[in-house]
């Protein structure tokens, strides 16, 4: 079925996209408070948990494909004249 594929790919672009962006935000912060901790004397190095944040990309975008075509497939179940109340 082509309106679950297309279904499961759309929820998926926004997870990339929402780990993008989130991912963008916590570097810009960050930056910010290494920079701030630099003109104290006190570097920082910044290290991320890679590990970490691949699992929970991985339960987000699990979580939001099931929860966009569970909804999906059983409104595709029905023909599209019946859901909108219209008879032949």
């Amino acid at each position: 079925m082509a309106g679950l594929r297309l279904t499961g790919a759309e929820a998926l672009t926004i997870v990339a996209a929402a780990a993008l962006l989130g991912l963008l935000v916590a570097a810009v912060n960050l930056a910010g408070m290494a920079s701030a901790l630099a003109l104290l004397s006190a570097p920082a190095t910044i290290e991320l948990p890679w590990q970490a944040l691949g699992t929970t990309r991985a339960v987000c975008a699990l979580l939001a494909t099931t929860s966009a075509l569970a909804p999906a497939a059983l409104a595709l179940r029905r023909r599209p004249a019946e859901l909108a109340g219209v008879r032949e």
